[in-house]
């Protein structure tokens, strides 16, 4: 019966349990443009455009950042053939990435990727974005109640656990 209650605790841990996909990225901007700002992995852009499906576009507005050295909000656009800010006292700042900067291929799909990229343009001069995933100081409810759930179930085996000694004279 004690087994069973085992197996009964184990099958609820990995039930209610989620994996933990999205981290939060700091970006940094560097090069002709300079910009740092912060954004989810999977946070949800709030427009998703599909162009001829060729090329694809994320974009966030309202990013909080500094931008050209100004703690101010932009809009963010990022997509599988380049980068774009939208911020008051950066001019023109579109930029060509050999590489895309998200996945995805529609709104609820966009995953933003860590990495680093880098950006040209013939008005914005060339730049660096770089994509660094922030580590998060708190796990997650669910990483939590995984690990309390093992440290029961390990507790609970080794109380089970009876051994008796038999001593042998000969």
């Amino acid at each position: 019966m004690n087994k069973l209650h085992i197996l009964a605790a184990a099958v609820s841990a990995v039930a209610f349990s989620s994996s933990a996909q999205a981290t939060t990225l700091l970006y940094n901007l560097s090069g002709s443009r300079t910009a740092t700002f912060q954004l989810d992995s999977a946070a949800k852009p709030d427009a998703f455009n599909n162009v001829l499906n060729i090329f694809s576009q994320a974009t966030y507005n309202n990013v909080a950042g500094t931008y050209g050295g100004v703690a101010q909000t932009a809009t963010i656009v990022f997509g599988t053939d380049g980068f774009q800010i939208l911020a008051q006292g950066l001019g023109f700042s579109q930029f060509i990435s050999d590489s895309p900067t998200f996945s995805g291929t529609s709104r609820d799909s966009v995953m933003l990727l860590p990495g680093t990229y880098n950006l040209r343009s013939i008005v914005s001069g060339n730049s660096v974005l770089t994509a660094t995933p922030l580590a998060g100081a708190v796990p997650e409810s669910a990483a939590w109640a995984m690990m309390i759930s093992g440290f029961a179930m390990a507790g609970g085996a080794l109380r089970i656990r009876r051994t008796s000694a038999r001593t042998a004279f000969g």
